[in-house]
């Protein structure tokens, strides 16, 4: 699920950068990345 869920957020980002400012961009993408966790204890730290 996870690499799927990075493969995703890269390819949206990879898009997105043609049309978004890259300050706004860095900011959706940290904002999305901080949401996709490997670890189902839900403790939110990255890995």
């Amino acid at each position: 699920m996870v690499p799927t869920l990075m493969e995703n957020l890269f390819k949206w980002m990879n898009e997105a950068k043609k049309k978004i400012n890259p300050l706004i961009l860095s900011s959706i993408f940290h904002y999305e990345f901080v949401f996709i966790h490997p670890f189902s204890d839900g403790n939110r730290k990255d890995c």
